[in-house]
């Protein structure tokens, strides 16, 4: 927790936030932060790795191996991070995927050569569970259980469900690519690796929705897209709607209550 709390501060002054307001937000941020408490309470790996992530970015410029080598561990942690290579491979760096997959097969040999492959048949097994009906909850906000629980009250099919599920999220895969070859928020288009750092912002939103489960703690997931935000909000209007969405993902506690315990995937 506290290295994400540094890790934060560093990557905000990255995105040329100036150092005592970057030190503001991130306390304020972590203060109170639902996300963050039921990471602690679930004891969930949740912080290692967006600290991964957060180093994968910082050390990109200076330290290409160890960019890589914490990406690895990131997405050998936890299987969504994966799409944030998408942005990766926009900056075309050869040199930085090679030594992405160099990493990956590191990790993944030490873990085989300690435990074999039963994790990564858990892995399989798991995730073919996620998918296949399965009871729904009220506070898990992936599409699958806000569609799924919306459309039983007029007793759908479950075949008319898969599809709108599957339309919902395809949907926002295609809208994060457009975003992220369209993204030049952040930093000018000539500046060494500024395809990464604009490009991942929305891949983090799409890494989250794409999820086929959504509980509260991984709204720790779109700390980035959110703080950063801040830097672009102009009327009125928006900051109203910036409040709102970050008082749904990281402020409200968990309640089951159909359905605005849904308030999650509205904030997202």
């Amino acid at each position: 927790l506290f290295l994400f709390y540094f890790l934060l501060i560093r990557i905000l002054e990255h995105y040329q936030f100036k150092a005592q307001f970057a030190a503001l937000i991130a306390t304020l941020f972590i203060l109170v932060n639902m996300p963050i408490l039921r990471t602690l309470m679930y004891v969930q790996v949740n912080l290692h790795v967006i600290n991964f992530i957060f180093l994968g970015i910082l050390l990109y410029k200076d330290r290409p191996f160890l960019s890589a080598l914490a990406m690895a561990l990131a997405v050998h942690m936890k299987a969504s991070p994966a799409l944030l290579i998408l942005a990766f491979l926009l900056e075309f760096n050869w040199k930085w995927l090679t030594y992405f997959a160099i990493n990956i097969l590191l990790v993944t040999t030490f873990t085989v050569a300690l435990y074999g492959l039963n994790p990564y048949f858990d892995f399989i097994n798991n995730f073919l569970l996620l998918n296949a009906p399965r009871s729904l909850s009220l506070h898990d906000n992936s599409f699958d259980s806000v569609i799924g629980i919306t459309l039983s009250y007029i007793n759908a099919s479950p075949f008319i469900v898969r599809i709108l599920v599957y339309l919902a999220k395809g949907t926002t895969a295609l809208a994060a690519l457009i975003l992220s070859f369209k993204a030049r928020t952040f930093f000018p288009e000539k500046e060494i690796g500024a395809k990464i750092f604009n490009s991942i912002v929305p891949l983090f939103l799409a890494m989250t929705l794409f999820s086929p489960l959504i509980w509260e703690h991984h709204g720790i997931f779109l700390t980035l897209p959110f703080i950063l935000l801040i830097k672009k909000l102009e009327s009125p209007a928006e900051w109203v709607l910036f409040a709102a969405a970050y008082l749904f993902i990281f402020l409200i506690p968990t309640f089951d209550y159909f359905p605005w315990s849904y308030e999650r995937l509205a904030g997202m």
